[in-house]
């Protein structure tokens, strides 16, 4: 008798995790933060990493890479290359070009929050580039820790760390005696 290997593979991981992602957007445009899905193909007519954007989920008109109604950073969700129509030429032909879920704060926001909240996304998109055909498993764990601590720091006010000692010092153990 054998036991059946229950294990799911990791392309089935990144869908759920893609998915997860896409759930959490609408609830994190509430505070301002914004992901932009832009593409990138070797067209002449681009510049060098000029960006395209592709999906405007939220009914903001005109974004552009760089657009001075948001803060721009370098968080990222999900860096790939795939083969599909590119925005700068709608009804083309099919290319291999470069996506990019990247993030972004509303510059009337608070930025100092709106940044944190775009480091929790940005380690679940690396969640999400770590769940490809023969990488650990272990990979994807640490980036959702990473992600559950940070968000976890944000609903508390405060670091773990810091919840932590305030609690041994409300609360002193014989041990420490």
């Amino acid at each position: 008798w054998q036991r059946p290997d229950l294990t799911k593979d990791n392309f089935l991981h990144r869908r759920q995790l893609k998915a997860v992602y896409l759930e959490l957007l609408p609830f994190v445009a509430d505070f301002g933060v914004y992901s932009f899905e832009m593409h990138h193909c070797e067209r002449n007519s681009h510049k060098r990493n000029d960006f395209w954007l592709a999906k405007d989920r939220y009914g903001l008109s005109g974004i552009t890479n760089g657009d001075r109604r948001f803060i721009w950073n370098d968080y990222f969700a999900d860096d790939d290359h795939h083969r599909d129509y590119c925005p700068c030429k709608p009804n083309g032909l099919i290319v291999e070009h470069h996506t990019r879920e990247w993030l972004a704060v509303s510059a009337d926001c608070d930025q100092d929050y709106g940044t944190k909240l775009i480091r929790v996304l940005s380690h679940l998109g690396e969640a999400i580039d770590c769940a490809v055909r023969k990488r650990p498993r272990a990979a994807i764990r640490e980036q959702l820790l990473v992600s559950v601590l940070m968000l976890n720091d944000l609903i508390l006010g405060q670091s773990m760390d810091d919840f932590i000692e305030t609690m041994r010092s409300r609360f002193p153990t014989v041990a420490s005696e």
